[in-house]
């Protein structure tokens, strides 16, 4: 057994919560078609129009915007960042896209795999160590969806098969080794899936019986405050698990969606499974409060939903604002470091209904509304909200600006 790190250095920073801030107006979106989906990075967000053009902002400090940075949210050359969403430099059309730890992957309309950013672990799954625009994954393979991890990336492709690539530390390749790779390896099993996750150190993936496999770093209990994991190179099939779909794998948690029914399970430790408990469960549990969920994103430290009703809830920790509500309204701290959390859902004010919600391994969270348009909260300091101009962090949900070309 092994205690795994849980990126404290991520949240050790505090709040600088800006509930109050006043609205301000976003830049001009001349030229937006609306959006269709959004994926939330480590320090990054990226996002795709409903024609498919694909956007990206915060961090560029490894290139993960696939376009050059326009601003400086510090003074040292990594500071690099864009503070609006800006599009990806390329004329391809993609179907769908994943922002990681310092990457970013897309699969085209052609069902070809593209990836940017860095690859100082093989997570761009070619030959080079870094490419500042979208660039083909080797191999020729045609996917049908990809996951960007924290350092790894994952993919179906359209025959169903599993190919996994970059670091393997905790077997999260699920290639039945420790092994990394530089490109696309096949998962060692003959199972077909029709979906997948990644987040730091594992993968989940759901079969076409709708069986739920995961491998990489398994959450198996805490003693000491601490959390630990066991390696697991080869999928195995969750333990007493409903059939789950919406699969979304975070650093500690994984959670999915059973009929409208949200099941999280493993580490707990800031009460990101919403079951009003701090404990971990090694096999799926439902979310407190009867709430009927149609997605759910499992981050680093929060998670969140959308309800059938359009509704957005949240529920972990709230060190940056990232439930969307201000942390002096929450009574429970959790953790080592008694930090502002829930340990069930709260409902991120608003007037405006979601159709998908995105938080992952870092601090914020960016929802697709009804009408197309983009909201995020939580952590800013790496512009990641897209807000278009530099603030710490707030609980205010933010339209994000659409750059000027």
């Amino acid at each position: 057994m092994a205690a795994v790190a849980l990126l404290a250095a991520v949240w050790a920073c505090g709040s600088s919560d800006t509930s109050g801030l006043p609205t301000v107006p976003t830049l001009d979106e001349q030229g937006a078609a609306g959006f269709a989906s959004v994926s939330a990075g480590l320090d990054h967000t990226c996002a795709l129009s409903t024609a498919g053009v694909a956007f990206c902002w915060g961090s560029d400090a490894h290139g993960q915007l696939g376009h050059p940075a326009t601003a400086l949210c510090d003074t040292t050359a990594s500071g690099a960042c864009s503070l609006a969403a800006e599009p990806v430099a390329t004329t391809l059309r993609f179907r769908s896209i994943s922002a990681g730890g310092e990457h970013t992957c897309a699969v085209s309309t052609d069902f070809t795999a593209y990836c940017w950013g860095s690859n100082a672990a093989g997570a761009l799954g070619m030959a080079a160590s870094r490419a500042a625009i979208p660039e083909p994954v080797s191999g020729g393979l045609r996917f049908a969806s990809i996951a960007a991890g924290f350092s790894h990336t994952c993919a179906v492709a359209t025959d169903g098969t599993a190919y996994c690539w970059g670091s393997n530390e905790r077997g999260e390749l699920g290639t039945g080794d420790t092994v990394a790779r530089a490109m696309p390896a096949p998962v060692a099993t003959a199972l077909r899936f029709v979906e997948i996750s990644t987040g730091q150190g594992r993968t989940c993936a759901r079969s076409v019986a709708n069986v739920v496999y995961c491998w990489g770093a398994i959450w198996e209990y805490r003693q000491g405050g601490l959390e630990y994991t066991r390696a697991q190179p080869l999928p195995q099939p969750v333990p007493a698990a409903p059939s789950l779909t919406g699969l979304s794998v975070g650093p500690l948690t994984t959670c999915g969606v059973s009929g409208t029914t949200a099941y999280c399970w493993e580490a707990n430790p800031f009460g990101e499974m919403g079951n009003g408990t701090t404990d971990g469960a090694t096999t799926p549990t439902a979310v407190a409060g009867g709430l009927q969920f149609t997605q759910l994103s499992a981050g680093i430290i929060q998670t969140c939903g959308v309800t059938t009703d359009g509704a957005a809830y949240c529920w972990g920790n709230d060190s940056f604002g990232q439930l969307g509500v201000s942390s002096a309204a929450l009574g429970a701290r959790c953790g080592l470091q008694r930090l502002p959390c829930s340990l069930v859902p709260v409902r991120v004010p608003g007037w405006r209904p979601f159709k998908s919600i995105s938080t992952g391994l870092g601090n914020h969270v960016c929802g697709v509304t009804r009408d197309t348009n983009i909201y995020c909260w939580g952590l800013a300091q790496s512009g990641q909200l897209g807000y278009g101009q530099r603030i710490g962090a707030t609980s205010q949900a933010l339209k994000v600006a659409i750059a000027l070309p």
